[in-house]
C-alpha cells in the first residue's frame, strides 16, 4: 500500500515539475562532454542516447522535486500543537 502510494505521488510530481524537466540536445550534448561519456562497443548510438537522456530526465526531476519540496515547506505556514 505504502508503495502505491508512493508512485502516485511520484506520478503526481512529474505531471507538475513536467516543464521542468525537459531534457534538450544541447543539454545531452553538454552532458556528453562533461562527462567524457562513450558509446559502448556494440551498442546502438540512438539507444545510447535515450539512456543518457533518461538519466538527465530522472536528475534534473530530482532537483526539480527537492526545490519545489523546499520552496512549498519555506512558504507553508505549519502550526505544531505538540512539544516533543
Amino acid at each position: 500500500e505504502r508503495l502505491r502510494e508512493q508512485i502516485l505521488i511520484q506520478k503526481k510530481l512529474e505531471k507538475v515539475l513536467a516543464d521542468k524537466v525537459i531534457v534538450t540536445d544541447a543539454d545531452l550534448e553538454a552532458y556528453k562532454k562533461q562527462t567524457d561519456a562513450k558509446l559502448p562497443e556494440g551498442e546502438k548510438e540512438e539507444d545510447f542516447n535515450k539512456e543518457l537522456k533518461d538519466q538527465l530526465k530522472q536528475q534534473k526531476f530530482q532537483e526539480a522535486a527537492q526545490a519545489w519540496v523546499a520552496d512549498i515547506t519555506k512558504n507553508a505556514k505549519i502550526n505544531y500543537y505538540v512539544n516533543y
